[in-house]
């Protein structure tokens, strides 16, 4: 978590000088303290006295914990466009008062034809905007409503929140040049039409409207396969999951396979096509045909969502003759998830072959702690099989938070076998290894959010747990949780 937040610190404010100045800055950077012990207030200090800019608002980063919130409302009228940010960041323990941050929002406008408006001050087609107070407003000409395409290249580590439609969505989807925002506009109408088919919605329906858009994000492939491949993932369960409380996490599973089923469908002749579009050469390492292989199995993944009676032989193939681990193990996932035709003696061959490498090993166990049919009484198999070893940290995680934290139907069944399994496995960890045990248990802090059955089920298994004699870390994170719970 440290180097991520630094790499996107540093980011930022690459954001804010912009590239020229940035690399002017570094090199005042290196040229003062090559070899030296240095801070963050050193690499701030070099980006202000190359710049002239002053960075006191954005040094609140390295200090402000919590991430900032970005409304954005916006209003169109008498040919201007008006853009306004407000930013707020919620209390965490310690710090109850939060400061407003300098955060670079980079944004375009987008008329009806997809084109950019002149934004900038030379009338470039985007423009960093810098939100440094609590509230700012930016004005714009325009001869007609704009679709703001904000936060370009994922400019600032910020949550956005502003009222897309979803015709602004698909617009993004078909016609923006960002690949940040066109794959956030996806998640968008993914997550809503997620939500609209666990209320009861028809998937088909949800599919409609954005059949054209992802068209052409097919179409793009060409140009970018790696970005289409990420535009065309969903959500995962655990992402869902997130967004609702009280969480039904079997209602979600079922509306996210649903409409995975449906886009399959809907674009079925395409998925064929792409599947089988890239020639079959020799393994390559670079960006071109990373992406490609990405494409690729996203396209075969949809076509055994859809029922494609043909996928299944051409996995086999693809599983045998596989000249590396990327399509070798995509094959065997899909195979095994969809209980295609071959799919147990694929499953075989893969384990016999690598049981020596170890953290092959460990992908073959996550395929299926993460299989959509996966049970209480699968984990317990893969538990207690032969090569599975409670010491070892990365086979443990391998299966039990691959279960609990990307398998939500089978963790929470509402039988309550998934948080009994868990429970008994994390008592059983606790002994051998209570870093870990204590690391996994954050899973269990979703209980608050949980609708009142399974609540119910999985705090009497956190709070048997706690009864026992556990570690001290053990006891710490399940006290948390309780406690959490208990206020609520």
């Amino acid at each position: 978590t440290i180097y991520e937040k630094g790499a996107e610190l540093v980011r930022m404010q690459h954001n804010l000088l912009g590239a020229e100045m940035f690399r002017k800055a570094t090199d005042l950077y290196f040229a003062k303290f090559d070899g030296q012990a240095v801070t963050c207030d050193d690499f701030v200090d070099c980006m202000e006295e190359a710049s002239g800019m002053d960075l006191s608002r954005f040094r609140l980063w390295y200090s402000q914990a919590g991430t900032p919130h970005i409304t954005v409302t916006d209003q169109y009228q008498d040919g201007q466009y008006t853009l306004t940010l407000e930013q707020h960041t919620p209390a965490t323990p310690g710090q109850a008062d939060k400061q407003a941050l300098m955060v670079p929002f980079d944004l375009a406008l987008l008329d009806e034809r997809g084109d950019k408006l002149p934004v900038g001050d030379n009338g470039e087609g985007s423009k960093v905007l810098i939100l440094d107070q609590p509230r700012q407003s930016w004005h714009f000409p325009a001869d007609s409503r704009p679709v703001p395409s904000m936060l370009r290249g994922f400019s600032a580590p910020v949550h956005l929140h502003y009222h897309y439609s979803t015709e602004q969505l698909t617009h993004l989807l078909r016609c923006d040049d960002d690949g940040f925002v066109r794959w956030n506009a996806a998640q968008q109408l993914y997550h809503n039409a997620i939500g609209e088919i666990s209320r009861g919605g028809d998937a088909v329906a949800q599919v409609a409207p954005l059949k054209t858009a992802l068209k052409a994000v097919l179409q793009s492939a060409d140009v970018d396969a790696a970005g289409a491949a990420l535009i065309l993932t969903l959500p995962s369960e655990s992402a869902l999951g997130e967004r609702y409380t009280p969480l039904d996490p079997g209602a979600i599973s079922i509306a996210r396979a649903a409409l995975e089923n449906a886009i399959g469908e809907a674009l079925l002749p395409e998925f064929q096509l792409q599947s089988e579009r890239f020639p079959h050469k020799a393994y390559s390492l670079d960006g071109v045909s990373i992406g490609q292989r990405a494409l690729m199995q996203r396209a075969l993944h949809y076509r055994a969502a859809a029922g494609d009676v043909k996928v299944a032989s051409e996995l086999q193939a693809r599983f045998e003759s596989a000249d590396n681990m990327t399509v070798r193990l995509g094959a065997l996932r899909v195979l095994v998830w969809f209980r295609l035709p071959g799919w147990q003696a694929a499953s075989d061959a893969f384990l016999e072959r690598w049981q020596e490498e170890a953290l092959v090993v460990d992908q073959w166990f996550m395929v299926h702690a993460t299989a959509p049919g996966a049970t209480a009484t699968t984990i317990r198999e893969l538990l207690s099989h032969d090569s599975f070893d409670w010491r070892t940290p990365n086979r443990v995680r391998a299966v039990l938070s691959s279960f609990a934290n990307h398998n939500l139907t089978a963790f929470h069944n509402p039988s309550g076998d998934g948080y009994q399994l868990y429970s008994e496995s994390l008592s059983r960890l606790d002994k051998i290894n209570p870093q870990i045990a204590a690391r996994l248990a954050g899973t269990l802090s979703i209980l608050p959010r949980l609708e009142p059955a399974r609540k119910t089920l999985l705090e009497a298994c956190v709070s048997g747990l706690a009864g026992q004699s556990v570690s001290s870390n053990l006891s710490e994170i399940l006290g948390r949780i309780l406690s959490t719970t208990s206020s609520q």
